[in-house]
């Protein structure tokens, strides 16, 4: 009877952890794709930027012209008051859902800031990676809260959940 329970027991755990890993499926082509995207980022490649950019994103925000200004004028902002990027290290996957035939994927990261003066900053972000093709190609939204996620893509906002964001804080 007790190796009855036992092949039981071993069985369900079985069955739960196929479960657990058909809610959260892996896309190993996200993690390198976004580390080259934030990479991209902190050596100022706006051009691989860009084309890296989710294409809806870009067309809803007035074309390819637009958004590379866009993305200069952020970093040239960021440098007047006295910020530059040095660093960003891509986390684990955070929420993944689908909408029509799209993966959406929320990807945090932490990004370290320099300061005119030499001091090191370390804050929190997120991409949102976005698939295609079931997760072989990626394409990522970035530098958007709740409010514009919502405005620019509502069906996207009402089931993605987005990670909160710890303050900017001195680097150790």
């Amino acid at each position: 009877m007790r190796f009855f329970v036992a092949i039981l027991f071993l069985f369900a755990a079985q069955f739960c952890l196929a479960q657990t890993s058909a809610e959260k499926p892996s896309y190993p082509s996200l993690a390198k794709k976004a580390a080259e995207f934030n990479e991209a980022t902190v050596k100022k490649n706006f051009d691989k930027v860009v084309d890296s950019t989710y294409p809806k994103l870009i067309e809803k925000t007035g074309g390819r012209g637009k958004t590379l200004d866009t993305v200069r004028r952020a970093v040239e902002e960021l440098k007047a008051i006295g910020f530059e990027v040095v660093g960003i290290k891509t986390k684990d996957v955070g929420d993944v859902q689908t909408f029509e035939n799209e993966i959406f994927a929320v990807v945090p990261y932490v990004v370290t800031l320099k300061k005119n003066d030499g001091k090191k900053f370390i804050g929190e972000d997120f991409l949102i990676g976005v698939s295609p093709d079931g997760g072989k190609e990626w394409k990522f939204i970035s530098g958007i809260d709740q409010e514009q996620l919502t405005a620019l893509f509502p069906e996207v906002a009402a089931k993605l959940k987005l990670p909160e964001l710890a303050e900017l804080k001195p680097a150790d």
